[in-house]
């Protein structure tokens, strides 16, 4: 079952990875097109800056996600770092119940806010806007199953753990 989740998980991983360098890639190239065309050619792009605003608002999202993978988000830390191992696991065990149950939440509504809009278009580009909601309910999802998957394999009071405090807990790491 772990061996399962683990490919699952890694499979997101990758597609999380290659389509945030894409996603920026297509920005910038984007966006340097706008700027060519409308003062050196004089005949601006109306499209850009709503492609522009939708691919942003998935490479956040997805960028949040893939934090939770590599970890490398911020968490205030100090009472974990003071407590002894099992006020830590519940900590653990608390925060990672409050992320699934936040980021529950945000699927649920994400979902219901993307049905809403499924048939309003975009101005520029006549898209359903239900292609920027998704970003939510789906970045959660894959959120979700990188904290599972670090909690099964490694436990609750690591989930959460910066790349700092993970190198910090290695044996021989300087205090």
């Amino acid at each position: 079952m772990l061996q399962i989740l683990a490919r699952v998980d890694d499979a997101v991983r990758r597609v999380e990875y290659h389509l945030l360098w894409t996603l920026l890639g297509i920005i910038a190239a984007t966006l340097l097109a706008a700027v060519f065309f409308r003062y050196v050619l004089a005949s601006p792009f109306t499209w850009t800056e709503e492609l522009v605003t939708i691919l942003f608002t998935w490479m956040v999202f997805i960028g949040a996600s893939a934090c939770f993978a590599s970890h490398q988000h911020i968490r205030v830390d100090s009472l974990p770092r003071i407590a002894p191992l099992p006020v830590r696991v519940a900590l653990g065990i608390l925060s990672v119940l409050a992320c699934f149950l936040i980021l529950g939440i945000c699927v649920r509504y994400g979902l219901l806010y993307a049905q809403r809009v499924a048939n309003d278009r975009t101005p520029m580009m006549n898209l359903s806007f239900s292609v920027v909601a998704l970003a939510l309910p789906v970045t959660s999802v894959a959120a979700m199953l990188h904290i599972l998957r670090e909690t099964l394999s490694s436990g609750p009071e690591r989930v959460l753990m910066s790349t700092m405090e993970m190198a910090e807990d290695e044996p021989g790491a300087p205090l």
